[in-house]
């Protein structure tokens, strides 16, 4: 028998008996799930009354103290240090040129003759420092 067929064998009648062989959950079991769910959610309206206060949950007993007490003069505001130069050994990358202009590769991918002869001319050079 294929898929097929049984699928015409299917009534949209909804099972009133258990197929043999499948065990019944236990009454404790839906149970459960409802005290969980209830639990979560008066855990989650009790959180919330005490974070309205923009306070954190447990701590609302003391924030209503510290609303009470007056407030102190705040400390003046320091500025942090300046940022540390770069160390002297990095070297600055050169700025970027936009395709298309003198010395960028052009769209194409292909370099102009002047860059190329730059760079054959540096290549030739540091080969000479080098020593070879």
């Amino acid at each position: 028998m294929s898929a097929h067929d049984e699928s015409e064998a299917f009534d949209a009648e909804p099972a009133t008996t258990l197929s043999p062989g499948e065990p019944s959950s236990p009454l404790w079991l839906p149970a459960l799930g409802a005290a969980l769910f209830a639990a979560v959610g008066v855990w989650w309206f009790a959180g919330d009354e005490a974070a309205g206060d923009g306070a954190e949950p447990g701590k609302a007993a003391g924030a209503a103290t510290a609303v009470a007490a007056p407030p102190e003069a705040a400390p003046p505001a320091v500025k942090p240090p300046p940022a540390p130069a770069p160390p002297a050994m990095v070297r600055p990358l050169p700025p970027l040129r936009p395709v298309g202009s003198a010395g960028a590769p052009s769209v194409s991918g292909k370099l102009d003759p002047e860059v190329i002869k730059r760079l054959q001319e540096a290549a030739a050079k540091r080969k000479a420092e080098a020593g070879h």
